[in-house]
């Protein structure tokens, strides 16, 4: 719940492993996210923005474009630094260049893709949500028309590597919101 004009939620993961040892950490993405830019790093893909399908919107390194804008941020932030020229920091939702079709659109998008980063044994992940103006778009589908009845979508999990907590159900609501949502499963951890 927001109590001020702005969120942000973060989730202190630690990394396990042999202390200071340099490993390489896959995962796989699903869910239903709103779109945000990014600049000073690169895409994963440079794919056009699907509106039915699945997107990859994996963003490596940089900043927000317009970093007290209303839109939505979803961040990993790697420490201590692992030397990788992305600056230990990677997007989940980096879906175009800013002017594009693609950037922050008053929607959102089917994700699903998979990628890789580095951490240190005995580190720390940070997963971090942020939102200027504590108003996350609703997972009412790519439609940008205002008067748009709300559709939530379903995402396909077959095939992901980690299984969703057996009490998940999709589309999330809670009471009236039908909220984004990522599912980020770990597929393998290997040292470089």
């Amino acid at each position: 719940m927001c109590t001020t004009a702005n969120m942000d939620r973060v989730t202190n993961i630690p990394v396990k492993g042999v202390k200071d040892e340099l490993y390489t950490i896959n995962i796989e993405v699903r869910g239903v996210v709103g779109t945000r830019c990014y600049q000073g790093g690169t895409r994963a893909s440079t794919a056009a923005l699907n509106e039915s399908g699945n997107n990859n919107w994996w963003y490596i390194g940089g900043t927000r474009v317009n970093p007290t804008g209303w839109w939505n941020s979803y961040e990993l932030k790697v420490t201590p630094s692992t030397g990788d020229p992305s600056g230990d920091v990677y997007y989940f939702n980096g879906s175009g260049t800013q002017g594009s079709a693609a950037c922050e659109n008053e929607a959102t998008y089917l994700i699903n893709y998979k990628a890789s980063f580095k951490a240190k044994g005995g580190g720390s992940l940070a997963f971090k949500i942020h939102d200027d103006n504590c108003k996350g778009l609703q997972n009412c589908g790519p439609d940008i028309q205002p008067n748009t009845a709300c559709v939530p979508r379903t995402v396909d999990l077959t095939g992901m590597s980690a299984a969703p907590p057996a009490n998940f159900t999709q589309p999330p609501m809670n009471m009236q919101w039908r909220p984004q949502w990522m599912l980020i499963g770990v597929t393998s951890v290997t040292s470089p």
